[in-house]
């Protein structure tokens, strides 16, 4: 993840959340500090988050561009980018035109 990547988060058949990265940290000592010792290996990438969102869009609608598993954290595939691309221009137009558009339903 690199500063400006969009990070959308999924449940229930919804992005709930989208966040744009701010920075990205390699920290031991900082995840340690945080998460905990025994914790700080795994987690020692800390992502510091310009800009977020409630939102509450549709996935399925965007399978075709963005695949039909929301699993975890992971990249899209650069086939999907291109695919992404074609349609909107840029992740960053996607996000805004596709996702940040659908608000929850109770306004937030």
């Amino acid at each position: 993840m690199s500063a400006g990547d969009w990070l959308l988060f999924y449940q229930m058949g919804f992005f709930s959340a989208a966040a744009s990265v701010g920075t990205r940290i390699e920290s031991h000592a900082l995840a340690a500090a945080i998460w905990g010792i025994e914790e700080a290996d795994e987690l020692q990438r800390v992502i510091l988050l310009r800009e977020s969102h409630p939102v509450w869009a549709k996935a399925w609608p965007h399978r075709e561009i963005l695949g039909a598993r929301f699993m975890g954290f992971r990249r899209l595939a650069d086939e999907r980018q291109d695919v992404l691309r074609k349609a909107y221009g840029s992740a960053d137009a996607f996000v805004r035109k596709a996702v940040l558009t659908q608000k929850r339903p109770d306004g937030r």
